[in-house]
Formats: structure tokens, C-alpha cells, sequence
């Protein structure tokens, strides 16, 4: 397995798309101020970048390697430079779950599954042949687990210049989730196989510990992720699941997905004693913490609005 510190090859063509794509859904920043932390789109790109890199628990390195200037995206985008250059890979992966662009000269992220939290990881989904003309996709295995403890500072807490210009440290929050939607995508005429997963139980159909897995009927090929009674949180493990089977449409980019509702995030923020919040507060902190983890995720393509965490390219066998 590559290290994230690693250096590949990315080019500087798919960064600016990769850069422009994410200007064009997010809008260019105004400018509130000279105080103002995010008063240039540049600038706020490189923060996303670390924000995904500092989910992924990896130490942020001082430079990322991409422009933190208009006129650096300009040169860019004009060509006025080498066609690639060296990026660490988890720069380039961020770049990936920020955009949903593989920005690596060989393209090798595209195949690879794509975790933008540590709350959950999915690894390969494979579409292979079980019967003349049909498939069964299957997905290795599915992590559901409450994050590691990242810092809240006073400006997640108040709005203000003090508040902004002043990085003190008041806590510490962790995410769990109290369900989740998994789902597929783009797959052709597929019908479930899978219908329910109970927790400790292992089937033709996969294993499920630490959770149930039933079927949703929100919409096709969607399953519901649920805790076990009376635990709150997911931590929970699936292996080997089959989803469904059928015809798919191989000349599609089919996925399976986990997404979740911003109501179905949990914080559980550990304030420093000495910090003086109100309920208020506490309560604005806690929504302003969700809104800060689900931002910029991809919605999924169900009826409700639901942001997507991890999602795995099915690879058709």
C-alpha cells in the first residue's frame, strides 16, 4: 500500500478543471474584510484540501503544491508550465473527494475507492459473472466507527473578528453516526439480493457485526444501516455482501455508495472546564460542526437529501 506521503505525478491540465469545477458549484468568495479568513477562493480551496487531509489523519504538510494565487491558477490554466507535476498522494486524493476528479497523470485514483471521512471505509465492489448474461455486484467490505477527536476553537463556537483572528483551542468533538443509506448507482437492470442483515449474522449474502442491514423501500437498490438496539452509534463491519444481480450496463461508471442525512450526524463535543458556552451556543456549535463535516460532499441521487461519505467504482468482471 502507497503512503500518503508518497509523491505521483498530477496534471496541472485536471488540477485547474479539478479547481474550476469545485469555483463553479461553490460560487468565488466575497470578500467581508480584510480580516476575513476566506475573502479568496484560492485560498479557501487550500483549506478544504487540508481540512480532507486532516480527516484522513495524516500530518498536513506546510505547502500542498497547488496555486494559492488567481494569477498561479491563471498560469496554470494558460499552460505557462511543465504538464505534470509532483503532488504527495494525499493531496491528489483530497483534490479527488473534494472535486470527484482524478487528477494523477495515469489515472489510478479513479479505480480506487474514495473515503472522505474517517467514519466510514468501503473498500472494492466487484460485478462478476454468475450466470449467462448475469451479474452479481459485490462489496468487500463496509467500516462504520465514531471518528477521531478533532479540536474545536473559538471560532467554531462565535462568530466574531476576535473570534476569527484568535485560534484558541476550547475542546475537542467526535462524530459518531446513528444510521446511514447504502446504495448503488448507475448499475443497468439489477434487482436486490441482499434484503436484510441481521447483527452477528453471517448469510449466502455476506456478514453484518455490529449493525443491521435491511432494505430500504425509499428507492431501488438502497439499503438502511442501522445500530442494534439500544446501542446510538454505528461501529459496525460488513463483509463480503451481495448486493444485487442482474444486467448491468457495462459501459457505465456503476458505484456503491454509503450517504447520510445531516440529522443522522452526532457530535459529542468535550469543552475544556474553563470554557464559558451557552446553551446557545452549544447547541449552534454542535450544527455549525455538522454542516463543517458534510460540507462540499456530493449528494447521492435518492429522494432525499443525503451526502455522500465513501463511495467505490464497481469494477465489471
Amino acid at each position: 500500500m502507497r503512503d500518503a506521503a508518497d509523491l505521483v505525478l498530477a496534471s496541472r491540465h485536471r488540477l485547474v478543471g479539478a479547481y474550476d469545477a469545485w469555483l463553479a458549484r461553490r460560487g468565488r468568495a466575497e470578500r467581508q474584510g480584510d480580516w476575513t479568513p476566506e475573502r479568496h477562493s484560492d485560498r479557501r480551496f487550500v483549506e478544504e484540501l487540508r481540512r480532507l487531509i486532516a480527516l484522513g489523519r495524516e500530518e498536513i504538510p506546510p505547502k500542498l503544491g497547488v496555486p494559492t494565487t488567481r494569477s498561479g491558477w491563471s498560469n496554470w490554466r494558460k499552460g505557462r508550465s511543465a504538464a505534470n507535476v509532483k503532488l504527495r498522494l494525499d493531496v491528489c486524493r483530497a483534490v479527488h473527494v473534494l472535486t470527484g476528479i482524478d487528477v494523477t497523470a495515469n489515472q489510478f485514483l479513479s479505480e480506487a475507492p474514495v473515503n472522505a471521512t474517517d467514519l466510514v471505509s468501503i473498500g472494492t465492489v466487484t460485478g462478476q459473472e454468475s450466470a449467462v448474461g448475469s451479474v452479481t455486484v459485490t462489496v468487500s467490505f463496509v467500516d462504520f466507527r465514531t471518528s477521531d477527536a478533532q479540536p474545536v476553537f473559538l471560532a467554531d463556537v462565535r462568530h466574531s473578528r476576535e473570534a476569527r483572528s484568535e485560534p484558541n483551542l476550547l475542546g475537542s468533538v467526535r462524530f459518531g453516526l446513528k444510521q446511514a443509506s447504502l446504495f448503488a448507482s448507475n448499475t443497468g437492470d439489477l434487482e436486490p439480493l441482499l434484503t436484510h442483515l441481521s447483527d452477528g449474522s453471517s448469510s449466502q449474502h455476506g456478514t453484518a457485526n455490529g449493525a443491521e442491514v435491511s432494505l430500504d423501500d425509499e428507492a431501488p437498490l438502497r439499503w438502511r444501516v442501522q445500530p442494534p438496539f439500544p446501542k446510538e452509534a454505528l461501529q459496525a463491519r460488513f463483509t463480503e455482501v451481495q448486493l444485487c444481480q442482474g444486467k448491468p450496463t457495462l459501459d457505465s461508471d456503476g458505484i456503491v455508495a454509503v450517504s447520510v442525512q445531516s440529522a443522522d450526524v452526532t457530535p459529542s463535543i468535550d469543552f475544556d472546564k474553563r470554557a464559558k458556552i451557552s446553551d446557545r451556543e452549544y447547541r449552534e456549535t454542535k450544527k455549525r460542526l455538522v454542516e463543517r463535516l458534510i460540507k462540499d460532499k456530493f449528494l447521492d441521487n435518492g429522494p432525499r437529501t443525503r451526502h455522500v461519505l465513501s463511495q467505490s467504482r464497481i469494477k465489471w468482471q
